[in-house]
């Protein structure tokens, strides 16, 4: 069963419930847990949780996280509450002990170590309930366009699977917590669902799968996504679905919290036009959820339609089953491109030399936007 949610209110009072609920686990997996409103209240409920004896795993991003982890890193917390952190910055840090940079051959390794961060957006409660989307614990998540859903099915042991990698190649708090790892509780199957990417087959599966299914879409491919920098296959898979006469619709936001995508932008978005595909920017504020939806199929969760996501960071996305939370999901897409404004040719110049110059010297980074 899934139950979407694209409003912030609901989705954090939901989980907040949720958290309130739980009897034996809490795992959180966040790429940004905020010294905010939002965050301190979703930490305050993690911590009332333990004092009612349930077990709490919190992992947060070394970088997203950074603000929280100097102000809350080094508190005393219960004995039941366990806190790691995924790829801290490899320079010192009081709370870590971690490999130092030592002459320019460490160099390329430390930059590779830095760019890859878990984007996952994840709350596991008791095994048996998931909270996955595109919200992160901040209160910017109520003015963000945003998108998350509630997920209790078969692929939850796939989705704590997923966590427990994570949380296996993180740094320990203090370096003194043993390892904890229920896997072995919940025997692992893969799902037809849940699409995690920590292994390299993982994501050429996700790739070849998702470009297969524009392939394969007869009526619409309806996409809301934060950026638009698709690789390749997908690039060229969505053209010729536009080609063909399928409807295929974009919509990213005007605004943008990443803005070198919009000068890389110039290189695709002439020729997307051009080939039939409908180009949409989202007015009323930044758009931040990560939605598709190829014919009768929807998939929802934390993947960007761009590099990083499906070479770099760790992501999770679900297949949505469920009848009235597809129904509900095409309505907010609709209701999406209502408030956006349709990209026209002549909203675009044939960008000159230098232009392209720099878009395809920000191209040469794709993997770090």
């Amino acid at each position: 069963m899934e139950w979407v949610y694209d409003k912030g209110e609901e989705f954090f009072t939901e989980l907040t419930s949720c958290i309130g609920k739980a009897q034996k686990f809490i795992d959180v997996e966040i790429y940004i847990l905020e010294v905010d409103g939002v965050g301190s209240s979703i930490y305050e409920a993690l911590l009332a949780a333990c004092a009612r004896g349930v077990e709490v795993r919190l992992l947060v991003d070394g970088i997203g996280s950074l603000p929280w982890i100097h102000q809350h890193f080094s508190e005393s917390r219960p004995p039941n509450f366990f806190l790691r952190v995924f790829r801290p910055l490899p320079w010192p840090l009081s709370q870590f002990s971690v490999w130092k940079i030592i002459g320019f051959r460490h160099l390329f390794s430390t930059f590779s170590y830095i760019n890859r961060r878990t984007h996952k957006k994840l709350c596991i409660i008791d095994d048996k309930t998931a909270f996955l989307g595109s919200f992160n614990y901040f209160d910017l998540a109520f003015i963000w366009k945003e998108f998350g859903l509630k997920y209790q099915g078969d692929g939850l042991s796939e989705i704590i699977e997923s966590f427990n990698y994570s949380w296996r190649h993180s740094k320990l708090y203090r370096g003194v917590e043993k390892l904890l790892s229920r896997s072995s509780k919940n025997k692992f199957l893969e799902s037809d669902q849940v699409r995690t990417n920590f292994k390299l087959k993982e994501r050429r599966r996700n790739m070849k799968e998702f470009v297969q299914k524009i392939d394969a879409a007869k009526d619409r491919i309806w996409l809301a996504q934060a950026y638009i920098l698709p690789p390749h296959p997908m690039y060229e898979a969505l053209l010729h679905a536009a080609k063909r006469g399928v409807d295929v619709r974009i919509v990213t936001g005007r605004e943008t919290d990443v803005k070198l995508i919009k000068w890389a932008n110039i290189l695709f978005y002439e020729e997307m036009i051009q080939a039939g595909v409908k180009i949409y920017e989202y007015l009323p504020s930044i758009l931040h959820c990560k939605v598709s939806l190829l014919d009768n199929e929807g998939l929802v969760g934390t993947s960007n339609l761009d590099y990083r996501s499906y070479t770099r960071d760790l992501e999770i996305d679900l297949w949505i089953r469920d009848h009235e939370a597809l129904k509900k999901t095409e309505v907010f897409l609709g209701q999406t491109y209502e408030q956006s404004q349709l990209l026209t040719k002549e909203d675009f110049k044939t960008p000159n030399i230098f232009q392209r110059l720099i878009a395809h010297f920000i191209l040469l980074f794709k993997g770090w936007l």
